[in-house]
């Protein structure tokens, strides 16, 4: 049978702008499949929403014991035209109503709050998976930051860190993703109608950074509003792009006659997970009581 390559991404979820009360994608997907969900033989559908002129939609959701999966979807009100082998152009035919749809394939692992997403040029990326949830959760902040390699990150945590730069778009509205102790930089962007900071902290000559460093490179490391990030070890002379290793896999999809198979999408996803299980930053249920 033949198969196609596509490229995987892992990420976190962080739903809402507060740190302090952030809430994962596992916080609320019971609450939003029973309001917002129409259930059919294959899964739930969720509601579709109106994004960048067209409209996208969560298709085929299934919870599966810890695990959920389903298709991101892009439903095309234009009927596109395709070329035959006469390279004569011809239009595809749909009744009123009727919609083209092109989806890509996802699994969310809800004890370890890690996505694991098929990447599609034709549906979209992270962004624009975040961007479906933001809206159908009536427009609270939603990010799914790229999961980097966590052994990577906790030895540039370990070594001696004197300088970090980032750039930082400011998430719209009062609240900040950010660490407390950063929040009176981020501020500084609210009086001018600033949307982007670039900020380079520098230790002393011959000395290295301390304090809450290690919070502010994890924060940064996580993507999110952060959109470059970098790192001068002590003894180093090149500084080291946190965005450079974000765990990256690719899974060849079999081909059901030209459209990807869904189950053998959602087997090379389960497969790409437990490959890289031991280098994802997994996330533990928190406490709420």
């Amino acid at each position: 049978m033949p198969t196609k390559s596509y490229a995987v991404r892992f990420a976190n979820s962080n739903i809402g702008a507060n740190l302090d009360q952030t809430q994962q994608l596992r916080d609320v997907l019971n609450e939003v499949v029973a309001r917002r969900g129409r259930a059919e033989q294959r899964g739930h559908h969720l509601s579709a929403v109106p994004m960048e002129g067209e409209h996208f939609q969560v298709r085929n959701l299934v919870q599966v014991g810890r695990c959920w999966r389903g298709a991101f979807a892009r439903l095309r009100d234009e009927a596109p035209h395709v070329i035959g082998l006469t390279d004569v152009e011809r239009e595809i035919d749909l009744e009123d109503g009727e919609r083209v749809l092109e989806k890509t394939f996802f699994l969310y692992y809800e004890d370890t709050d890690i996505l694991v997403f098929q990447m599609s040029r034709n549906v979209g990326y992270l962004t624009r998976f975040a961007l479906y949830w933001s809206r159908l959760l009536e427009g609270i902040y939603v990010d799914f930051p790229p999961a980097v390699n966590a052994s990577r990150l906790e030895e540039i945590l370990h070594s001696g860190i004197r300088e970090v730069n980032f750039t930082y778009a400011r998430t719209p509205g009062e609240q900040v993703d950010g660490p407390r102790w950063t929040q009176r930089a981020m501020d500084m962007l609210r009086p001018v109608h600033g949307a982007v900071g670039k900020f380079t902290l520098r230790a002393p000559r011959g000395e290295i950074l301390g304090g809450h460093i290690g919070d502010l490179v994890r924060w940064a490391s996580r993507g999110g509003d952060v959109r470059r990030a970098k790192v001068l070890l002590q003894d180093e002379q090149d500084p080291i792009d946190l965005f450079v290793e974000p765990i990256k896999v690719r899974i060849d999809v079999e081909l059901n006659g030209r459209y990807p198979d869904e189950r053998s999408a959602v087997e090379q996803l389960g497969e790409a997970y437990a490959a890289q299980a031991a280098h994802l930053p997994m996330r533990q249920r928190r406490d709420r009581r």
